[in-house]
């Protein structure tokens, strides 16, 4: 029996191909992990009850990301979408014994003008004891329109404030897509 080359070089690109684009990160894409600012959930001086909104307590986090420069420095095409990989909350180094026992549930969404506001990251039943909190991603939602048009990022979180300022700092692993 003769093998045809054009097809069995065809059945073998179409396994690499298959393989690449399967992948959350592969082929056309590359990710970034970008670390906002310092920020301070502020405390309250006084053990407050749980369930009560931390809206106002919670500041607002923030990311610099210049799309243009990333795709620049790795002489990359135009993007064609930003999803989020991974977000994580930490308390800072300089915050010794706090943590995030006085946050019960968390949502951030993704804002801008001219976009509507989505949910894009959660975490729900904060456990105990906890320095550094990894939330749920919703990779579906493409941030690239939201990062053209300035974006911000808002808070709608539970518990209580805390005793103390607690020192916090936001990190994010974003996957470019240029193809």
């Amino acid at each position: 029996m003769m093998r045809h080359p054009l097809r069995l070089a065809i059945g073998m690109s179409l396994v690499f191909w298959t393989g690449l684009v399967g992948c959350s990160e592969g082929f056309g894409s590359f990710s970034i992990t970008e670390e906002s600012g310092e920020k301070t959930v502020e405390g309250s001086g006084v053990r407050a009850p749980s369930g009560t909104p931390l809206d106002e307590a919670f500041p607002q986090l923030g990311f610099n990301i210049d799309l243009q420069e990333q795709l620049d420095q790795r002489n990359a095409g135009p993007a064609q979408a930003v999803r989020m990989k991974s977000f994580q909350l930490r308390v800072t180094e300089s915050s010794e014994g706090q943590n995030f026992d006085f946050l019960d549930s968390m949502t951030i969404f993704v804002d801008a003008e001219n976009q509507s506001k989505q949910r894009i990251a959660w975490i729900e039943d904060v456990p105990e004891g906890q320095r550094r909190l990894d939330f749920t991603t919703d990779q579906e939602v493409n941030l690239k329109p939201y990062i053209e048009q300035g974006m911000t990022l808002k808070t709608e979180a539970k518990g209580r404030p805390p005793e103390n300022d607690t020192p916090i700092k936001a990190k994010t692993t974003l996957i470019i897509d240029v193809i």
